[in-house]
């Protein structure tokens, strides 16, 4: 698909960077792929039309949309290719989902974390380039006599060939030889080289990127879709971690690189002039996933939050919280020295040292650097619909956002059970929840300390709220994740100087929708209407229908840190098929949200409440009804 460069920033604009190609021909393009969807939409719902009705031209889903994309590594590039690779497969999946910008309306945003960055490098460098095999054809659609040769022999990809087990693990071996000396001088396992390695080699280093590309901003620019419905360029934010003690407290601390210090940023090629304006588009990535540095600092995070000094008869909790600072200081300016936690000098306020670690350590969607580049565009132009794509551990970072919980220290979205099996860890959890309530009052106590200890709680992060503030919004969207694996809430995006989200005249009311990598009954289904029976027959897949899709980020079975072959069709088959299978939710979903680009708010459950409560009178005699 072409690209249409109405105009471009004049120092870094070359005169192969866009091509160019009139506005009336890309219009009658984008308009006859529209058309043409929009027919097979209308034919889907053909039994539904009373009900979902979507627009004679489909109008009714027309909408300012982001995308965000996250995980670890190799569980999201596996998961996201799954998805953007339904929209390929199925036109009207496309029309609903609009990731290609096929039809004139690519996202307005694109947010990416972690493994998701790297994907999302991946999926722009290939998304116009013709080349073939960029997605194969899902294995769960072919004829079952070519289904499990599909399944065990098939390819991923020119997008997802570098999550192949066999080629993750040859390229880690081979770069291990040839930088571990340079590795073992610079950090160690946990360094800073090697974890610009670690990204670079087994995720980056065969794209087709010339030395104009590698450029963070010029590969954006030669890459940005126009947005044909709302007259924009299509812009891309990279999440990141900072720890900034001076602008977490206002300037006024410069020690404290605890958890306080933590901010959720994030980094847009479509800005000039900033601190990572010449940075390459590897180092960008190797930034928002490093996880390496998080893993070794995070020890000392933790003196730096507030303690509880209720129970301090003593008052020695001010002298060992002085000490625990002191410790922590030294500790991460030693880490420093020796190049084991990557930083920055370069961003403003950052002179004495700022960490920058994997954007999941303080939000796995991403939204809050979304939701702060979008409050510093025009209204118009804010994502009503903002798309999740993420792992199980996904729902921690929302309610950490919502203010009503903590925050998930999971490894920046990485699934690190120690179990093959997931759902162990998730019933470990579960009985945990249930046993403590059964013992004496001093062990839960002691319990509920230990949480005060290491749960990092911070209302200063708090981004979203639920629409007219009713609690039943967050309910309703996580027993729909559990019941479909896709699910929505209406928003409101809260303004907040540590969150860089700038205040608004207008209230930024938004669909937040997540496509939940969770086991749940529709994935069970899959498994056993589609998986092959050979791969059941295999012991780590016999119980596969109670975990999947949950893979553990790094288990051995599946392929370590790759997939296998079946392991990795396995995910990406699931993905696409759950997108199609629910296309009618995400008619619905889109049409609520371009009824909020309209101005037409949803109906609040808490309000019809609060005003039904009026009406309560005093007790009445059952006998006579007075």
């Amino acid at each position: 698909m072409k690209v249409i460069a109405l105009s471009c920033l004049a120092s870094l604009c070359l005169a192969n960077s866009l091509e160019l190609i009139p506005l009336e021909q890309a219009q009658s393009d984008y308009s006859e792929l529209k058309s043409q969807s929009c027919a097979m939409l209308h034919s889907s719902l053909v039994n539904e039309s009373q009900y979902i009705d979507p627009g004679t031209d489909c109008e009714k889903i027309l909408i300012t949309h982001s995308e965000s994309v996250s995980g670890g590594y190799c569980l999201a590039s596996m998961t996201a290719a799954g998805y953007y690779r339904a929209g390929f497969v199925n036109p009207v999946v496309e029309l609903l989902t609009q990731l290609s910008g096929s039809h004139g309306n690519a996202p307005i945003m694109t947010g990416s974390n972690s493994g998701g960055t790297m994907f999302i490098i991946r999926y722009f460098t290939f998304r116009d380039t013709p080349v073939q095999n960029k997605w194969t054809f899902p294995c769960y659609l072919l004829n079952n006599i070519y289904k499990s040769i599909c399944f065990f022999h098939g390819n991923f990809g020119i997008i997802s060939e570098e999550c192949f087990a066999e080629t993750q693990n040859i390229v880690s071996i081979a770069t291990a030889v040839v930088y571990g000396g340079l590795i073992h001088s610079n950090g160690g396992p946990l360094g800073v080289v090697s974890s610009y390695c670690s990204v670079y080699f087994s995720f980056l280093s065969n794209l087709p990127l010339d030395q104009y590309s590698t450029n963070f901003q010029g590969f954006w620019m030669q890459r940005s879709h126009w947005n044909q419905d709302y007259q924009t360029y299509s812009s891309w934010v990279v999440a990141f971690t900072m720890v900034n003690p001076l602008v977490a407290s206002d300037g006024t601390v410069s020690y404290n690189y605890g958890f306080n210090s933590y901010l959720s940023r994030g980094m847009s090629p479509s800005l000039t002039n900033t601190w990572y304006s010449n940075m390459s588009v590897y180092t960008a990535s190797s930034i928002s996933a490093n996880t390496l540095s998080a893993f070794s600092i995070i020890p000392f995070s933790f003196a730096g939050k507030e303690w509880d000094m209720s129970g301090d008869v003593a008052g020695t909790s001010t002298l060992l919280k002085v000490v625990g600072l002191l410790i922590s200081y030294l500790m991460l300016k030693k880490l420093i020295g020796s190049h084991t936690v990557l930083i920055t000098r370069a961003a403003p306020q950052c002179e004495s040292d700022c960490p920058l670690l994997d954007g999941g350590f303080t939000d796995n969607g991403p939204i809050t650097p979304v939701l702060s580049a979008a409050s510093k565009m025009e209204n118009n132009l804010w994502p009503r619909q903002m798309s999740l794509l993420g792992p199980a551990n996904t729902m921690e970072s929302i309610k950490y956002l919502l203010g009503t919980g903590p925050l998930g220290l999971t490894g920046g979205g990485l699934n690190l059970c120690p179990f093959t099996q997931v759902s162990i860890c998730r019933l470990i959890t579960e009985v945990r929840t249930l046993i403590v309530p059964l013992f004496d009052f001093d062990t839960r106590q002691t319990w509920r300390d230990i949480d005060l200890h290491y749960e990092v709680f911070r209302p200063d992060q708090q981004a979203i709220k639920a629409f007219c503030s009713d609690p039943l919004i967050y309910d309703h969207f996580v027993s729909t994740c559990k019941a479909d694996g896709i699910c929505h809430m209406a928003l409101s995006a809260l303004p907040g100087k540590a969150t860089d989200i700038v205040f608004t005249i207008a209230q930024n009311n938004f669909v937040l929708s997540m496509v939940w990598l969770s086991p749940t009954s529709i994935a069970s289904r899959f498994v056993h209407q589609y998986i092959p029976s050979e791969m059941l027959a295999m012991k780590y897949y016999a119980n596969m229908d109670h975990w999947f899709p949950d893979f553990a980020a790094t288990a051995p079975q599946k392929g370590g840190v790759g997939f296998t072959k079946v392991a990795g069709h396995s995910l990406l088959d699931y993905l696409t098929y759950l997108v199609t299978r629910l296309i009618a939710s995400e008619v619905q979903i889109r049409m609520l949200a371009a009824n909020m680009y309209r101005g037409e708010l949803p109906p609040c459950g808490y309000d019809v409440y609060s005003e039904s409560q009026k009406f309560n009178t005093a007790p009445r005699d059952q006998t006579t009804g007075n």
